[in-house]
Parts: C-alpha cells; sequence; structure tokens
C-alpha cells in the first residue's frame, strides 16, 4: 500500500483516504539536516477529524468524495486527484485497473497470460518493469509476485535467479493441479523455445515429477510419431528440457525402442 502511495505522490497526485469518521491526507515530509545527517523525507498523514458522508460545507471535501463515500460498500474509501492532467496509465496498477483474460493465481503471485500483459513484471499489483528481448532474459507471460519487496522507488528487490525460481515454482502449481489444462501446453511451448525465457531458466530446481509427467504427456500428444534427444546426458533417450532430465530409458522403455527405431 506504502509503495503505491510513494508512487502516486511522486507523480504530483493527491492521495486521500475517507473513512466513515476521519480523512487521511497523505504526503511527503520534507528534507532536514539533523546535525551532519541528511534526513530523507517521509510519508506522513494529516488527519482530519471530518465525518465525508454527512459533510455539507467543509473545505476539505467536495461533492465527488460525499457521493463516493455515499456509495461505497466499504469503510474505507481512497481517491486519487490531480490538479493539472497527467499522463498517468492506471493500467500498471493492478488494484485500480483489474486484469482480463486468463489469470492463473498460486500463494506466490498471479500468472497473468493475457497478450496485454506479456513481459510485464508486477509486484503486489504494481508495476515494475518490461522485460522483453532489448531486456534480458525475456519474459513471456505477464507475472504479479506477492511474496517480493519493493524499496521505495518502485525497484523490486528480487534478483533475477529468485524470480526465475519462484516462477518456476508457480508454473509447477498450476500445472500440478491440472495437468491437462492449458497451463501446461503453455509452459510446454515456452520450454520448447530456443530463447531462455525467465520462466524457465529455475524449471531444473523447482518442477516436480508431477509436473514434468504432465509435461511428457503434453509433449507426445502435440507431437505423435516424434522423439526427442537430450543435448546434455547421452544416456538419456529422450527430453523434452532440463526440467525432465530425469526421465531415463528405464523409466520409459517404450519411448527408447522409439527413439531406436526413429520416425
Amino acid at each position: 500500500m506504502k509503495v503505491g502511495i510513494c508512487a502516486l505522490l511522486r507523480l504530483g497526485m493527491q492521495v486521500n483516504y475517507y473513512t466513515n469518521k476521519e480523512i487521511w491526507e497523505w504526503y511527503f515530509g520534507r528534507r532536514f539536516w539533523h546535525g551532519d545527517v541528511k534526513i530523507q523525507r517521509k510519508l506522513l498523514i494529516r488527519l482530519h477529524p471530518h465525518r465525508p458522508r454527512i459533510a455539507k460545507q467543509n473545505p476539505h471535501i467536495n461533492d465527488d468524495v460525499i457521493l463516493a463515500r455515499t456509495a461505497a460498500a466499504k469503510h474505507t474509501t481512497v481517491i486519487v486527484q490531480s490538479h493539472f492532467p497527467m499522463p498517468i496509465n492506471f493500467g500498471d496498477y493492478l488494484f485500480l485497473h483489474p486484469p482480463t483474460g486468463e489469470i492463473q493465481s498460486t500463494d506466490l503471485g498471479r500468472l497473468i497470460l493475457d497478450d496485454k500483459y506479456r513481459h510485464k513484471i508486477f509486484v503486489k499489483g504494481i508495476y515494475i518493469e518490461e522485460r522483453g528481448r532489448n531486456n534480458p532474459p525475456p519474459l513471456r507471460y505477464g507475472v504479479d509476485f506477492s511474496m517480493a519487496s519493493l524499496d521505495r522507488d518502485r525497484r523490486s528487490l528480487m534478483t533475477h535467479s529468485e524470480a526465475a525460481n519462484t516462477m518456476a515454482r508457480m508454473w509447477d502449481t498450476i500445472i500440478a493441479r491440472a495437468p491437462m489444462e492449458s497451463g501446461t501446453y503453455k509452459y510446454l511451448e515456452i520450454l520448447l523455445e530456443e530463447e531462455n525465457y525467465l520462466e524457465t531458466l529455475g524449471a531444473e530446481r523447482n518442477i516436480s515429477m508431477k509436473t514434468a509427467q504432465a509435461l511428457m504427456k503434453a509433449l507426445c500428444s502435440t507431437n505423435p510419431g516424434k522423439f526427442f534427444y537430450s543435448k546434455e546426458d547421452k544416456d538419456i533417450s529422450e527430453v523434452l528440457s532440463p526440467a525432465i532430465s530425469s526421465f531415463t530409458n528405464s523409466d520409459y522403455p517404450y519411448y527408447t525402442n522409439l527413439s531406436r527405431q526413429g520416425t
């Protein structure tokens, strides 16, 4: 919440919370020197003990606020205002503009599979960056992490390795709970790409056997009469990616025969 408020305040917006009994006016305090130490601006609140729902004449409350509070189903209404035109993209704040299309939720966050959100990284609903081919490692789909931390400038404190491992665990959860659904085939498509996507960099360490088996079935169903060899391990007769490198000849004798015969 505080990160989103800081981001809006830096854009020149005014952010107020209206409850049934109070108004919270968010603002930055001034920087000052304490001896030889420069004290940075702090996020502060001006508290106005007014009742927005029933107010009539009050300099802190306008008609829009009264209407919003009257119609509100919750105890608190958040209103963002600007006194001049701002090139703000409300799509960068998912809590203000919820995403549409296919969304897969896990305990670690959400995968947003709509093309509109491709390559975009969010943390707790706040846009952080876009990772395309010009900003490797690229991201195929959109992701909204729920467990990551941000600094006050909306920079994620998660490293690329942590992001890759977290995304692999998210995909593992989605595929394991619905092996034959679209998520399995979407992840399979990413794994088969020559490019190393952020979603797949942590696959070898985080994909479970159940998910690997689902991916193998999807691979065979979408590629009938074909087999795949491992470039890394010649003892493995066929493999989709390092994520499934635990499959050996003894595990799948039928596929071993296929690979010997060719198609």
